[in-house]
């Protein structure tokens, strides 16, 4: 019974991904990518660089939100944590090359308010940057199982190993 129920949940979302545009499967495979949430604006400039073609609107995400594939908690979007991992599996299939895209664009955006996070904490006060931190430490220690996607590019935003390992260090001093 638990697998025949299982199966129909697959089929259902499977089902739903199936009927939406590239634009759209793509949002919703980049949200796995952060499993605390994100919010709207912050979710739709992390990945508008450049190239309009991937420029991620309102629209792609009210049909996500219609198919009921995210959630919507007054505009932090989350993906329920079963469907996130079935956006996770369809965006792993994609190629290395979009995945390092998308990835590093995640990274840095994650390393961003990390670095805020580190300067409340020396400049304000340790208590309100734990607080901040609890609330998205998933999307924070995600970073850590796509690091390897990082390409490191001496004229890129991440021309060396030190950028990704004072991350680690100081997303260690949090943990």
């Amino acid at each position: 019974l638990n697998i025949e129920r299982t199966k129909s949940i697959y089929q259902s979302i499977n089902y739903s991904y199936t009927t939406l545009n590239s634009k759209e499967k793509l949002a919703f495979e980049l949200l796995n990518l952060f499993p605390d949430g994100i919010n709207i604006s912050d979710f739709k400039n992390c990945f508008d660089k450049g190239s309009s073609s991937n420029k991620i609107s309102d629209k792609e995400l009210r049909i996500l939100r219609d198919k009921s594939l995210i959630e919507d908690y007054n505009g932090i979007l989350q993906l329920q944590p079963i469907i996130r991992r079935f956006a996770e599996f369809q965006f792993l299939k994609r190629n290395a090359e979009i995945k390092q895209k998308y990835c590093l664009d995640a990274y840095l955006f994650n390393a961003y308010i990390l670095k805020i996070i580190d300067r409340i904490q020396r400049n304000k006060s340790i208590s309100e940057a734990l607080r901040i931190y609890n609330n998205i430490k998933n999307n924070l220690l995600k970073v850590l199982s796509y690091v390897k996607d990082i390409q490191i590019n001496e004229k890129g935003p991440v021309p060396n190993k030190e950028l990704i390992l004072n991350y680690i260090y100081t997303l260690n001093s949090f943990i």
